[in-house]
């Protein structure tokens, strides 16, 4: 059993795939809702800043590999913006 997990067994999964079904519910629950399940029960959600429309499939992937990389949540502006935001022109307001 424990040369299972030293050749990549279950064991060893979880590492790097993690961030997967976290980023199908992140970017799935943004196209369908604007909003995440957590954001759903915070009350916030995702908007565009430069138009009054849905946040779009590539703003929303975009958005969501950048939080998988974490450095870009952790860099706000005066605003509380994230970096991530800043780049795909998103912010996140009350709901």
């Amino acid at each position: 059993m424990a040369a299972l997990s030293r050749h990549g067994g279950t064991a060893a999964l979880p590492r790097n795939w993690s961030w997967v079904p976290f980023a199908v519910d992140y970017i799935g629950g943004l196209l369908v809702a604007g909003r995440t399940l957590g954001m759903y029960l915070t009350g916030v959600r995702v908007v565009r800043v430069d138009r009054n429309v849905a946040v779009d499939p590539w703003r929303a992937f975009v958005r969501t590999l950048l939080l998988v990389l974490i450095i870009p949540a952790v860099i706000t502006d005066r605003d509380q913006r994230g970096l991530h935001d800043r780049i795909v022109a998103t912010a996140v307001v009350r709901a």
